[in-house]
């Protein structure tokens, strides 16, 4: 976790001050697409969490573990870095342009999380003793976070 929040943190420092680049006309981009396409994505979340443990299963039948687990390490780091990625842009955006990401993504956010359980779920299938929990309940626990801290941001304004 702390590998994906410094990659994420930096570019927003590097981005934000360096580059200096303004996050609104990008937050009326990403308004615009949360609303319209919510259920779009939604749905392909699932459908790519549900594609991911079938084809964990058929890959085990077959006993091809090498491809079962790298796209399930794949699905899980890109999972891991998008909750963070997240996470760390709704500190950012409220930090920046007072508006709260939170309140636009909605049930969005649970795409990245669903994604990365299935892939989990895969990894457990290779070995039943893979550590699920304790890298499970960080990566669930960052939103909740970042909610609390955009909600303190807020009411301390």
């Amino acid at each position: 976790m702390l590998k994906n929040t410094i990659i994420v943190v930096l570019l927003w420092a590097v981005s934000r001050f360096y580059w200096d680049i303004d996050l609104m006309p990008y937050y009326s981009v990403f308004a615009k697409l949360s609303t319209e396409q919510s259920l779009i994505i939604l749905s392909g979340g699932t459908f790519l969490a549900l594609i991911l443990v079938i084809c964990s299963y058929i890959l085990r039948s077959m006993s091809c573990f090498s491809l079962m687990i790298f796209f399930n390490r794949l699905f899980l780091e890109l999972g891991k870095f998008v909750t963070c990625l997240i996470a760390i842009a709704a500190i950012a955006f409220w930090m920046q342009t007072r508006t709260n990401v939170w309140l636009d993504l909605g049930i969005l956010s649970l795409v990245p999380i669903e994604i990365t359980c299935a892939a989990f779920y895969g990894l457990w299938l290779y070995d039943f003793n893979y550590p699920i929990f304790s890298d499970l309940v960080g990566y669930a626990i960052l939103p909740c976070l970042s909610i609390l801290a955009v909600l303190s941001m807020m009411f301390l304004s």
